[in-house]
């Protein structure tokens, strides 16, 4: 949302707008951010009501603050104190230092937090509290350690920010759990607690420690800010990854609090990769491999627990799809002791749940990758869905696992390929190339009843599915879905119609289109 020129150029990277934002800022020598107090837009700006200023997006603030030379990000930011309903991602509210800054002027304990669409609230809410720390990254800290001892070195008037032997011994750190990681044993998975030995052992850094190691490295961040253009504009993103790294580790109060947290996390350690670990010139090992280690939350109420701290007057979450309620509230750790669970729009005797694992030959019916080339598995599947066709009235819904997989499908059961040689060895370019172009009808194939084919024919699975039911195939472009669908209907109502059989993707955008009619898919 930068839009101070100075600091937002055609070439800079993100690393370097923060950079250079945090510079100026701290200087005060941002006027955009300066202009920020005080600053009130006029009421008529366009799209205002009744002389009121209206809600802007990210493009209408961007816009706003060009032409008002005024920065949108801290402008948004210091409306927050007095807003009443305040939207921002999952990661604000997961993140410390975001709900410590960005979020900082929110009183906790008189607002309501409201998660919506929170089926995936869960795995959120484990992966916030979870990170990956590989040896790439200590070496991205070595060359930015590296490169402040170089600054100090050549102007030692900063050492009143930091000394130059506690750069030094920083360096040393780092270095030796470089070393330290490298060496430890093959690929394995440990207790959450293992990640404190490893900063105990490998760097010296524990709970008691921990917060002056922290300063120490924000010290040296702070130097940067310092320096204008060259490669020290990058900013230092090795440690800060580092120090965020150590802050979820050692964030109790107390070591013990700090043990029992991490029994809910399990440590992973990957084997050496064969690559090279693109290490700094600074390290002993810069022509070793590198590894990761994972620190993995395996319950969100860790997360969730940060929140219930700030005492915030309720928790609200809602969604389409959180039943059942008790294990979900078990998962999350908190109480909930108002809920609403509504009925399904399904009945329970509309529907019909089966794993069909073998055909109707008793052959197996798996889609594992390594199936994916079994031409058994294709003639099998297809068979089992003409089978299916032939008893089934009305709609099928049939899902394939991607457009790919749908393709190569229809291709083996003997419908229209994608890429079947044509003139002169050159691929056909569409999958529908048969079919008329610019027209709906190029994925739709029609009802063709197999009893006035001739007695010689072959009849593939694709022929045999066509003289059961149409086939309405789901299109890629979205543009497009409107007239499928449209083709869906049409078949469904012609007189002594057999049927159509409609073809999706999973997650795709047939599966979110809602057919409200009983007979439309009956399977």
């Amino acid at each position: 949302m930068c839009v101070n020129p100075k600091v937002k150029k055609a070439t800079s990277t993100a690393s370097e707008i923060n950079h250079d934002c945090n510079k100026l800022g701290k200087e005060r020598k941002c006027s955009y951010k300066n202009k920020v107090e005080g600053f009130q837009p006029p009421p008529n700006e366009s799209g205002s009501f009744n002389g009121m200023q209206p809600v802007m997006d990210m493009e209408d603030l961007v816009a706003m603050g060009k032409q008002r030379k005024v920065c949108p990000f801290y402008y948004t930011r210091a409306l927050v104190e007095e807003a009443e309903l305040v939207l921002v991602p999952y990661n604000y509210l997961f993140d410390k230092d975001a709900r410590s800054t960005t979020l900082a002027d929110i009183p906790w304990d008189n607002s309501v937090i409201i998660f919506d669409e929170a089926h995936n609230l869960e795995s959120f809410a484990s992966e916030s509290a979870s990170f990956d720390l590989s040896t790439l990254d200590i070496s991205k800290c070595i060359q930015e350690v590296s490169r402040a001892l170089g600054y100090v070195e050549a102007f030692p008037e900063h050492e009143n920010k930091i000394k130059k032997d506690n750069i030094v011994r920083l360096k040393s750190i780092f270095l030796r759990l470089e070393e330290y990681i490298l060496n430890m044993n093959n690929q394995a998975a440990h207790r959450g607690e293992y990640m404190m030995d490893i900063f105990q052992k490998g760097a010296s850094i524990t709970h008691t420690n921990h917060e002056l190691f922290i300063l120490e490295v924000r010290k040296l961040v702070d130097i940067f800010l310092e320096v204008q253009g060259g490669s020290n504009s990058k900013g230092a993103p090795g440690l800060d990854h580092f120090v965020q790294c150590v802050k979820r580790v050692y964030g109790e109060p107390t070591e013990a609090r700090c043990l029992a947290k991490a029994q809910s996390y399990r440590v992973h350690i990957t084997p050496k990769t064969n690559a090279a670990s693109n290490n700094s010139n600074y390290g002993k090992n810069n022509n070793t491999s590198g590894r990761t280690i994972s620190y993995w939350c395996f319950a969100p109420s860790e997360a969730m627990r940060e929140l219930a701290n700030l005492k915030v007057r309720s928790i609200l979450v809602t969604s389409g799809t959180l039943a059942p309620l008790q294990s979900y509230a078990m998962e999350l750790d908190l109480p909930f002791p108002n809920t609403l669970e509504n009925p399904h729009i399904i009945e329970p005797d509309q529907i019909h749940v089966r794993v069909v694992g073998k055909g109707v030959s008793g052959k197996e019916l798996s889609s594992s990758y390594e199936r994916r080339q079994n031409s058994e598995y294709y003639t099998e599947l297809g068979n089992t869905l003409v089978a299916l066709s032939r008893v089934i009235p009305g709609g099928m819904l049939i899902f394939f696992p991607s457009y790919g997989v749908m393709q190569t499908c229809i291709e083996r059961w003997g419908g229209p390929a994608t890429s079947r040689p044509g003139g002169q060895g050159k691929p056909v370019s569409s999958f529908f190339a048969a079919k008329k172009k610019n027209s709906s009808s190029r994925y739709t194939f029609p009802y063709a009843p197999t009893t006035f084919r001739t007695s010689n024919e072959t009849l593939t699975p694709w022929k045999r599915l066509l003289g059961n039911k149409a086939v309405v195939l789901e299109p890629r472009s979205t543009s497009e879905l409107p007239d499928a669908i449209s083709e869906f209907h049409k078949y469904l109502k012609l007189p002594k119609s057999r049927g159509v059989a409609l073809f999706g993707v999973c997650r795709g955008k047939i599966s979110e289109v809602r057919l409200t009619l009983r007979h439309l898919g009956h399977s």
